[in-house]
């Protein structure tokens, strides 16, 4: 459970460093106050990428586990990893 949330910790340091870094490259859209921007940053740069990332680290690293043999488990473990995302968002 730890190491869950430390990734999730983890995951979020980078995960946020490369969405907020190619961001402005991939939407061409120049006026950074625009709702279109806005819009789309939000909805589907920053959601897809951090949902993404959250599924894939449950999916590669606490699935595998022995430990893992229930469909709780898949709701514990993934809690675990939204809560190191959440805390690391909210300390920056």
């Amino acid at each position: 459970m730890l190491s869950c949330f430390l990734l999730g910790a983890i995951g979020s340091i980078i995960i946020t460093s490369l969405i907020y870094a190619v961001t402005d490259k991939l939407i061409p859209i120049t006026d950074n106050f625009s709702v279109a921007k806005q819009f789309v940053k939000a909805f589907l740069v920053v959601a897809l990428t951090e949902e993404l990332s959250k599924y894939v680290i449950v999916l590669y690293f606490a699935q595998p586990k022995k430990n893992f043999n229930e469909p709780f488990d898949g709701i514990v473990y993934a809690l675990m990893l939204s809560m190191g995302f959440a805390a690391t968002e909210n300390i920056f």
